[in-house]
């Protein structure tokens, strides 16, 4: 097959529209000038790129092919691309495509420096989850709602999902991405993804202060389908679709 280069590639902004993007551009050979989040580079779609739909069975597919390359490199991919860094959907193109041409002992400088530039991305995002874990202020409103707005240099929202399931259990919950604008919302246990921001949400209710305690990390890496650069309004998902049922589409 002749090798197509040079080619811009959009996907919905959503990790399992990425890794679709990605399994289609492996698997085909194609040399992509830039993949980006169709939201963000909306000038592109009238400039002869081509838009990849999402698909889980692809998406599942690059994945595990990931973990079974081991799962600290299919770590290393969620978080470096949850950093949201310039680029990083090419730079994690271009690692993927090292990494599956070849073998641990047949490692290129190439890989190894992108692998360490990732690393750097990796370790960003982490002490900002770490930091989140152990800082976040909730108020309870009058309906007893637990509730705290935040502005991450991150997306690391989907990271900290897990240790405040864990830590407040079945008690209702909402955590807001200002920046991002979207939540995640715990209801009887039931976390979803809620477009908009908490101020909306909580809008004309009394509350109160809650101190967030102090807790070691816990979080897994499962939280596999987030909404990418730009909001939660799109995604291979429905923004308010079941959380639990997203964290296990891959």
């Amino acid at each position: 097959m002749k090798k197509v280069q040079g080619q811009n590639y959009l996907y919905d902004g959503s990790f399992i529209g990425f890794l679709s993007a990605l399994h289609f551009i492996l698997t085909e050979d194609r040399t992509p000038l830039s993949i980006q989040s169709a939201k963000d580079a909306r000038e592109l779609l009238f400039t002869g790129s081509s838009f990849l739909p999402a698909d889980t069975g692809k998406a599942r597919t690059i994945w595990k092919s990931l973990e079974e390359k081991g799962k600290e490199k299919a770590r290393l991919v969620y978080f470096a691309y949850l950093s949201e860094s310039t680029d990083i959907e090419l730079l994690i193109y271009r690692y993927t495509y090292l990494l599956f041409k070849y073998s641990e002992t047949d490692r290129t400088e190439k890989l190894n420096r992108l692998t360490r530039h990732l690393e750097i991305l990796e370790q960003r995002v982490s002490r900002e989850k770490q930091q989140l874990e152990k800082s976040l202020n909730f108020v309870q409103l009058e309906d007893g709602l637990l509730s705290v707005q935040i502005c991450p240099h991150h997306n690391v929202l989907p990271l900290i999902s897990k240790f405040y399931r864990n830590r407040y259990g079945h008690r209702n919950w909402l955590i807001s991405d200002s920046k991002r604008n979207y939540s995640l919302l715990s209801r009887n246990g039931i976390i979803e993804m809620v477009a908009g921001e908490a101020s909306i949400l909580t809008k004309n209710r009394s509350v109160k202060s809650l101190k967030g305690q102090n807790a070691e990390s816990n979080s897994g890496t499962r939280a596999l389908v987030v909404p990418g650069k730009g909001g939660a309004d799109y995604g291979s998902e429905k923004a308010r679709g079941s959380y639990n049922a997203i964290r296990t589409a891959i």
